[in-house]
Protein backbone atom coordinates (compact mmCIF):
# COMPACT_ATOMS: atom_id res chain seq x y z
CA UNK A 1 0.00 0.00 0.00
CA UNK A 2 1.68 3.32 -0.98
CA UNK A 3 1.20 6.79 1.49
CA UNK A 4 -0.98 9.62 -0.08
CA UNK A 5 1.13 12.66 -0.38
CA UNK A 6 0.57 14.74 3.24
CA UNK A 7 -2.04 17.52 2.83
CA UNK A 8 -0.51 21.27 4.06
CA UNK A 9 -1.84 22.30 7.15
CA UNK A 10 -1.36 26.04 6.05
CA UNK A 11 0.15 29.04 8.47
CA UNK A 12 -2.62 30.00 9.94
CA UNK A 13 -3.09 29.66 13.28
CA UNK A 14 -6.67 29.05 14.91
CA UNK A 15 -8.26 32.05 17.13
CA UNK A 16 -7.54 31.73 20.86
CA UNK A 17 -10.10 32.60 23.17
CA UNK A 18 -8.95 35.97 25.80
CA UNK A 19 -8.46 34.99 29.18
CA UNK A 20 -11.28 36.11 31.26
CA UNK A 21 -9.53 37.30 33.93
CA UNK A 22 -13.16 36.65 36.63
CA UNK A 23 -11.97 33.13 36.24
CA UNK A 24 -8.92 33.32 38.62
CA UNK A 25 -9.35 33.28 41.96
CA UNK A 26 -8.99 37.02 43.04
CA UNK A 27 -5.90 36.13 45.71
CA UNK A 28 -4.14 35.52 42.62
CA UNK A 29 -5.07 38.42 40.17
CA UNK A 30 -2.62 41.01 41.85
CA UNK A 31 0.68 38.80 41.39
CA UNK A 32 -0.49 37.48 38.21
CA UNK A 33 -0.98 41.29 36.59
CA UNK A 34 2.43 42.16 38.36
CA UNK A 35 4.49 39.87 36.81
CA UNK A 36 2.57 40.36 33.30
CA UNK A 37 2.85 44.06 33.11
CA UNK A 38 6.57 43.97 34.89
CA UNK A 39 7.59 41.39 32.24
CA UNK A 40 5.62 42.39 29.24
CA UNK A 41 4.40 38.94 28.78
CA UNK A 42 0.51 37.51 27.71
CA UNK A 43 -1.36 37.60 31.31
CA UNK A 44 -1.70 34.06 30.10
CA UNK A 45 1.62 33.30 30.93
CA UNK A 46 1.36 34.18 34.86
CA UNK A 47 -2.15 32.81 35.06
CA UNK A 48 -1.61 29.43 33.70
CA UNK A 49 1.72 29.24 35.81
CA UNK A 50 -0.24 30.44 39.04
CA UNK A 51 -2.73 28.13 38.80
CA UNK A 52 -0.84 25.04 37.99
CA UNK A 53 1.64 25.71 40.71
CA UNK A 54 -1.60 26.44 43.04
CA UNK A 55 -3.13 22.91 42.60
CA UNK A 56 0.10 21.33 43.72
CA UNK A 57 -0.02 21.75 47.07
CA UNK A 58 -3.52 21.60 47.52
CA UNK A 59 -2.42 18.04 46.11
CA UNK A 60 -4.95 14.98 47.43
CA UNK A 61 -7.03 17.61 49.97
CA UNK A 62 -9.77 18.18 47.52
CA UNK A 63 -10.89 14.77 45.89
CA UNK A 64 -14.01 13.92 43.60
CA UNK A 65 -16.49 11.58 43.72
CA UNK A 66 -17.23 11.32 40.52
CA UNK A 67 -20.77 9.04 41.32
CA UNK A 68 -23.12 10.67 44.01
CA UNK A 69 -23.40 7.24 45.63
CA UNK A 70 -20.10 5.39 45.12
CA UNK A 71 -18.15 6.51 47.94
CA UNK A 72 -15.47 3.92 47.17
CA UNK A 73 -14.89 5.90 44.06
CA UNK A 74 -12.65 9.40 44.42
CA UNK A 75 -9.86 10.63 42.93
CA UNK A 76 -7.79 13.56 43.18
CA UNK A 77 -8.17 16.56 40.64
CA UNK A 78 -4.88 16.85 38.55
CA UNK A 79 -4.31 20.48 36.90
CA UNK A 80 -1.85 20.98 34.50
CA UNK A 81 -0.74 23.82 32.39
CA UNK A 82 1.68 24.62 29.89
CA UNK A 83 2.60 27.87 27.89
CA UNK A 84 2.75 27.98 24.22
CA UNK A 85 5.35 30.46 22.78
CA UNK A 86 7.81 30.88 20.29
CA UNK A 87 11.96 30.95 21.98
CA UNK A 88 12.15 34.27 23.69
CA UNK A 89 9.01 34.93 24.58
CA UNK A 90 9.93 34.87 28.35
CA UNK A 91 7.92 31.82 29.36
CA UNK A 92 10.44 30.14 31.14
CA UNK A 93 11.11 33.58 33.19
CA UNK A 94 7.05 34.46 33.63
CA UNK A 95 6.86 30.90 35.40
CA UNK A 96 10.09 31.47 37.21
CA UNK A 97 8.41 34.65 38.71
CA UNK A 98 4.98 33.33 39.30
CA UNK A 99 6.38 30.39 40.96
CA UNK A 100 8.60 31.92 43.18
CA UNK A 101 6.12 32.14 46.64
CA UNK A 102 5.57 28.21 46.25
CA UNK A 103 9.18 27.73 46.02
CA UNK A 104 10.31 30.07 49.23
CA UNK A 105 7.18 28.37 50.66
CA UNK A 106 8.75 24.84 49.91
CA UNK A 107 12.15 25.43 50.87
CA UNK A 108 10.78 27.15 54.29
CA UNK A 109 8.65 23.61 54.97
CA UNK A 110 11.53 21.50 54.32
CA UNK A 111 13.61 23.60 56.94
CA UNK A 112 11.41 22.84 59.14
CA UNK A 113 10.98 19.63 58.70
CA UNK A 114 14.89 18.76 58.50
CA UNK A 115 14.66 20.40 62.12
CA UNK A 116 12.05 18.43 63.19
CA UNK A 117 13.84 15.46 62.16
CA UNK A 118 16.93 16.18 63.74
CA UNK A 119 14.92 16.99 67.07
CA UNK A 120 13.95 13.18 67.25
Amino acid sequence: MEWPNPENLGHELPAVPILDLNLLPVTLLPMVEDVADRMQVPIDFPAVASMATLSGPCCRRAQIQPKANDTSWVVPPNLQGGLVGPPGIMKTLAIAATTAPARALEERWRTENDMAKRER
